[in-house]
């Protein structure tokens, strides 16, 4: 008798192959097989976060993440990114890998693909497929920049596709960029 479920053994290898992969290769990497960042947090984070500590904030939130920081999330999006969803729009997670599984486990049924952009995060792959999705894949414009162009995408979009992901790991910080949305 198996050990483990089909949704685990019959989908792609879940290790960290990448991990390994990358360490033994020479030159400068862009890590996509986890969330390493290449800066530090930023002091007035630090400072933040022992003082809400020290002040006892150390128990379990609202699931939907802290009232203040939601409106606080929904007025950033609404100034810098003309996005308004309102603070009962944004759910807070403790970071991308809770959040993508949770909105792909919430969209993909059985059967149904969602689109990653190359590069992607290789994690996705496993999520998707968890859910009982395939992964189709679109290239990002190598020659531009890795810019997202929705031609490149649309191509790819069919009667079953129900996501497209749009984290892209190689847009820089300050660099101006466009999400479009699809319906289907």
């Amino acid at each position: 008798m198996p050990h483990f479920a089909r949704r685990v053994t019959a989908t792609s290898k879940k290790d960290f192959g990448m991990v390994r992969r990358a360490a033994e290769m020479a030159g400068d990497l862009i890590h996509l097989e986890l969330g390493k960042p290449s800066h530090d947090t930023p002091e007035h984070i630090r400072e933040a976060t022992i003082a809400a500590l020290r002040a006892g904030h150390v128990h379990y939130s609202d699931l939907a993440g802290l009232p203040e920081l939601r409106a606080a999330l929904d007025q950033k999006l609404r100034r810098d990114n003309g996005i308004a969803v309102g603070p009962d729009g944004i759910l807070v997670t403790n970071g991308l890998t809770q959040a993508s599984f949770a909105a792909f486990m919430a969209l993909i049924d059985e059967g149904d693909e969602a689109i990653l952009l190359e590069p992607y995060y290789p994690q996705h792959i496993g999520k998707i497929e968890l859910a009982g999705g395939r992964v189709v894949t679109a290239p990002l414009d190598a020659a531009a920049g890795f810019r997202i162009r929705s031609d490149l995408i649309e191509l790819r979009i069919t009667q079953r596709t129900k996501a497209i992901a749009l984290v892209n790991p190689a847009i820089r910080p300050g660099a101006s960029t466009h999400a479009r949305s699809w319906t289907n």
